[in-house]
């Protein structure tokens, strides 16, 4: 039995590790693909959620925020409404994203839970980012993997025994952008020395 935490708006949220960091709460927001802008979850609530499983014997798979760092396109008007339009009228702009991923607000997170004894079944890098399938983004398969690549050595140096596994791509089906990942997360490993090991 697993409880997913995650979904949809996974990656608007950033994680707030004590009582004096800021914690926005989701806000409606057409402009966005996804309709929604902002989100945190406090790292009390996630231990919390972490220690509720653990009483319950389920596991818990958590969607991490994959576009912190990467910055939108902006539409011209920038009041689109990307949320409202179909898909044969939505502008590329709605659903461009460039730039690196940031994944220290992440790590801190990951840090104070396996310091706490903690540990989540499984971490998925996203939701729904891959390729043309995407929803929110249309993420490369090369960027993808490359960061694929890096959570998992995070991952496996907080867990060296047991890792979370890596669920990985969360999306729709799409041949050729998995072709190209695999292809990519092959490379990238082999250049890296390996991704790490047992966890996916």
């Amino acid at each position: 039995l697993h409880l997913r935490v995650g979904g949809s708006l996974a990656d608007q949220v950033s994680f707030a590790l004590s009582r004096e960091d800021g914690c926005p709460p989701f806000a409606v927001d057409v402009t966005r693909r996804i309709g929604f802008t902002g989100g945190c979850l406090r790292l009390s609530r996630w231990l919390e959620v972490l220690s509720f499983c653990e009483r319950l014997g389920c596991g818990v798979l958590f969607s991490v925020n994959a576009l912190r760092g990467r910055t939108r396109d902006e539409c011209q008007p920038v009041d689109t409404p990307c949320r409202l339009l179909k898909k044969d009228a939505r502008p590329p702009c709605c659903s461009s994203y460039s730039g690196a991923w940031d994944s220290s607000n992440l790590l801190a997170l990951l840090r104070a839970t396996a310091a706490a004894g903690k540990r989540p079944s499984g971490l998925a890098l996203g939701n729904e980012l891959a390729g043309d399938a995407g929803i929110e983004a249309h993420l490369s398969a090369a960027e993808y993997a490359r960061d694929l690549l890096s959570l998992r050595r995070e991952v496996d140096a907080l867990w060296p025994t047991k890792p979370p596994l890596l669920l990985a791509p969360d999306t729709a089906f799409d041949a050729e952008w998995a072709k190209l990942f695999l292809s990519q997360l092959r490379a990238a490993s082999k250049e890296g020395g390996g991704g790490g090991g047992g966890g996916g």
